[in-house]
């Protein structure tokens, strides 16, 4: 398929060495679309006449030219790109065989193990609407896969194991727990042992030579219901079970799933019953009961006890437990008459403990090897007393699939490899595996506190569970610190008190009393500090950024909570009932919690002067009747809703809340007058500034450039070049009305456009006047105090005369927007937008004005802003793309809101 490219290739691009097997798909991220392509690969094996490979690299290309992957413009870019047909069994492609001819291999995929199906979308779209792009859609699965040949009684066979994870509810074992609202769960994989036996006569593994393919399918899955396990920093975490109504559901919802997917289902459950699993083990089987679903049969095994003391051989227990239901399902069996099989498999075990990892790896195998023995005694090749155990050199290859295929499922999901492995990996229990469990545990600890917040957020961004704003403002909370100071120098403190009493060792030791007294401060501050850092544990967590789990963290309905730990000193402890709902959003960066109970609280936050004013207003059943000032909890104080509110039922009345309002007019209206006396005595400043500045090269680019708003609006190098002919930057303020404004982008001449003077209004349009709408003595109207922005103000918009078609950098980079909501920019494209739009969605507007115009100087000093490194002194005045100023977003600024 020929397709020729829209755009010419950019002077500076070059060719790649390095060989491209495939398309991975295609990521949104907040200035570019990125192309993931596969530059590397290795053979994993040979299955039925197909070649199986492991991606082992890949390359991720931008879009848009004049953005780099490898040194993005904007620290937002450069985090989010830190992060980041084997998808069906024997027995389905079987079932579907004469349908699937008909498709593209992308078609075939099982949509729950086509884990780049999102990166692909772009790619789908295209085929179903427009040209074919089939060839290029190459569905990749996320999971592990191993062949292995092997000799039995003199039958060549070869082994396969394949493990599919599923992409929904992907994540890391802490941020992905239990269900969720659409019948998914977490850690949720599909596990096939496939077993090829070859004719008696050599001929290597050829589909024809092929004579027996029989396949045994088994799953695992997170328990499924609302539960969640919060970090805290201590070694187990504090278990939550969230008691929704729609837990029933959705549990029905998911085993129903699996009923029409596999048959039968045996549920089996590892968790404990005793100790901190026994909530769970307890939710789930209430639910069970109370589903109560004909074609599932729940189990359970306590595991712990029952395998006490390394007595693995205990898990026989089990199978004869599940004996019937095992031979029930049966497994796939397809013998040379490929239009019929052999055996069918009706039904699969599915298997889960606290993880889905250690204990259930270890089932698992064993229930593998049970139906393996049956197959091959089927076969003819073991007698009926035999088993793959007395043959070493199979059994080895087969427990060392099994454990290779539980590190890969524990390490994908936990961080670390399976415990327990050396059971499955030797067939029995040794110290030294004990050993080398102490460590995987410890790295599993130190992984899913201070390292799985950036692994989920890769999650999420690959599968499409979030989606990046082709505008980096809306994400800068990825990149910024929001904890107080305190929280976040504590690290600090301890690392500092760590050091000095290291320091300390090697002092001359004059005098032991004076030694005794540094040690003695230095320990106590480190003592403090790390207290203090365990009794608020859950501030020093990496969480997810991309979506956070504040409603999981700070849950507070009906279910069970094991504690309240790592949430400071009033965290509380036990039981979770029927409580307050609480409502909660954010103010200065921080989440301010209120209680709601039965009534509506509707807040308006107003910006004057730095300062914020909140008014809670409550609604009970539309009574309107009073006022009513609730106390709020800052999320730094779990459990402080449980302290005695002095101040709750204070109320007032009409009247009163009538004079606060005519106060707070009254003051508006004095600001109002003191902004016109204060603009009144401005101008003339600004205006000999006005000369000053026309005489100091590239001024305006470089103070507009430190501006991290403008900035993010200036990626594009030949917006730079254009800009860097700007001369003079004027704001003229409407006398009526000072918040709207005439600016004004004076260029010498240049080869872009013929204008010299490129303008953007924001003009005032006064609502209807009022009879009694007078000025007041110092020129304030009514209208005036309550103006409102979106009502008052009507932009303009200006056609730029540009020079020629090559040069029109609105058109080269149009600026798009949601299809459902024009306010919402998908790609802002070129800074020239902000003229030949009316709208100005990101207030570039206001910036300039309020922002950049009243404090040039101080910006092209250097002063405010963060980039220190522009240098406006000695380049020629006659620039180019290759002299465009930098861009430096290492200190982003929180925009002012309008006001």
């Amino acid at each position: 398929m020929d397709i020729e490219p829209k755009t010419p290739i950019p002077s500076t691009a070059h060719r790649s060495g390095k060989p491209l097997y495939g398309i991975a798909g295609i990521i949104s991220l907040s200035l570019s679309e990125y192309i993931i392509v596969i530059t590397g690969r290795e053979l994993s094996g040979r299955l039925m006449d197909h070649d199986i490979y492991r991606a082992t690299s890949f390359d991720i290309l931008p879009v848009n030219p004049n953005i780099s992957s490898h040194n993005p413009p904007h620290p937002v870019e450069t985090h989010l790109l830190a992060l980041w047909d084997l998808t069906r069994r024997l027995q389905a492609q079987w079932e579907t065989r004469e349908k699937d001819g008909q498709k593209a291999f992308w078609e075939t995929a099982d949509d729950r193990f086509f884990w780049n199906r999102y990166l692909q979308s772009r790619f789908i779209d295209l085929t179903s609407s427009q040209q074919d792009f089939s060839p290029y859609i190459l569905p990749i699965m996320y999971g592990t896969f191993d062949l292995r040949p092997t000799l039995l009684h003199g039958r060549h066979m070869h082994l396969c194991l394949i493990s599919r994870r599923s992409r929904f509810r992907a994540g890391t074992r802490y941020f992905r727990r239990g269900i969720d609202k659409d019948g998914h769960v977490a850690n949720f994989n599909e596990t096939e042992q496939i077993v090829l036996l070859e004719s008696p006569t050599p001929g290597g593994l050829q589909d024809t030579n092929v004579v027996a393919k029989l396949s045994f399918v088994q799953i695992r899955g997170s328990v499924p219901v609302f539960w969640a396990e919060v970090n805290t920093l201590r070694y187990k975490p504090d278990l939550q079970i969230m008691d929704l109504q729609e837990t029933a559901d959705v549990m029905r919802r998911h085993l129903q799933e699996q009923v029409d997917t596999y048959g039968d289902q045996a549920l089996v459950n590892l968790v404990n019953q005793k100790g901190h699993e026994k909530p769970v083990k307890e939710a789930y089987e209430r639910f069970i009961a109370q589903l109560n679903l004909p074609n599932v049969h729940y189990e359970y095994f306590d595991f712990h006890n029952e395998c006490s003391k390394m007595r693995w051989d205990r898990i026989s227990l089990l199978i004869d437990r599940i004996k019937e239901d095992l031979e029930r399902h049966g497994y796939f069996h397809l013998g040379t008459n490929e239009e019929k099989p052999i055996k069918l498999q009706n039904g699969t075990v599915r298997t889960n403990c606290m993880d889905n990892l250690d204990r259930t790896n270890v089932v698992q195998a064993t229930i593998a090897k049970w139906t393996l023995n049956n197959q091959l005694r089927e076969l003819g090749i073991l007698s009926d007393n035999a088993g793959v155990d007395d043959y070493e050199s199979f059994s080895k290859d087969f427990r060392e699939m099994w454990a290779e295929h539980a590190d890969a499922i524990a390490t994908a999901y936990g961080g670390s490899g399976a415990l327990k492995s050396d059971f499955t990996r030797t067939g029995k229990r040794t110290r030294k595996g004990l050993l080398e469990d102490g460590v995987k545990s410890t790295m599993r600890y130190i992984k899913n506190n201070f390292f799985d917040g950036a692994r989920q957020d890769g999650f999420d961004l690959v599968t499409g569970q979030w989606v990046a704003r082709r505008t980096p403002s809306a994400s800068l909370f990825l990149i910024t610190d929001a904890r107080p100071v305190i929280i976040r120098s504590m690290p600090l403190v301890a690392s500092f008190s760590l050091f000095m009493i290291i320091a300390g060792l090697t002092l001359p030791r004059t005098s032991d009393y004076s030694l005794f007294y540094y040690f003695l401060l230095w320990i106590w501050l480190l003592g403090v500090s790390v207290l203090f850092m365990m009794v608020h544990g859950i501030e020093y967590v990496s969480w997810p950024r991309l979506i956070p789990l504040t409603e999981t963290i700070y849950y507070d309905g009906p279910g069970f909570r094991s504690g309240k730990h790592g949430m400071g000193v009033n965290g509380g402890k036990g039981e979770v009932s029927e409580t307050k709902q609480r409502g909660k959003w954010a103010v200065n960066g921080r989440v301010e919690e209120f209680s709601l109970d039965d009534r509506v609280l509707c807040f308006v936050i107003d910006w004057r002067f730095g300062m914020t004013f909140v008014t809670l207003w409550e609604e009970r059943l539309l009574d309107m009747d009073r006022l009513t000032m609730v106390k709020g909890t800052k999320r730094g104080s779990p459990g402080a809703e449980d302290e005695k509110n002095i101040f709750e039922g204070v109320e007032i009345g009409d009247e009163e809340a009538k004079q606060l309002e005519t106060i707070q007019r009254e003051t508006a209206r004095v600001e109002l007058a003191i902004e016109r006396e204060g603009q009144k005595k401005l101008i003339p400043i600004f205006k000999k500034r006005r000369e000053v500045l026309k005489a100091i090269p590239k001024f305006w680019p470089v103070a507009l450039m430190r501006n991290e708003m403008v900035s993010l609006h200036l990626t594009i190098s030949a917006d730079q070049s254009a800009l860097s002919y700007l001369e003079d930057v004027w704001v003229e303020k409407d006398p009526a009305e000072l918040r709207a404004f005439k600016l004004e982008f004076h260029f010498k001449e240049n080869p872009y456009f013929l204008n010299s003077v490129l303008i953007k209004e924001f003009k005032y349009v006064p609502p209807p006047a009022t009879a009694d709408d007078t000025p007041d003595e110092n020129g304030i109207t009514e209208a005036m105090v309550d103006f409102s922005w979106e009502r008052d103000i009507t932009m303009s918009a200006m056609k730029i005369d540009w020079k020629s078609e090559d040069k029109n950098l609105t058109k080269l980079y149009p600026r798009e927007v949601d299809d459902e909501d024009e306010h919402d920019i998908v790609d802002a494209g070129s800074f020239f937008n902000f003229f030949e739009k009316e709208s100005d969605p990101n207030d570039i507007g206001l910036t300039l004005a309020n922002e950049v115009f009243p404090e040039a100087i101080e910006y092209f000093l250097g002063n405010l802003g963060g980039d220190e490194d522009l240098d406006s002194d000695d380049e020629d005045e006659d620039d180019d793309d290759d002299d465009a100023e930098e861009i430096d977003l290492e200190k982003p600024r929180v925009k002012k809101p309008r006001v």
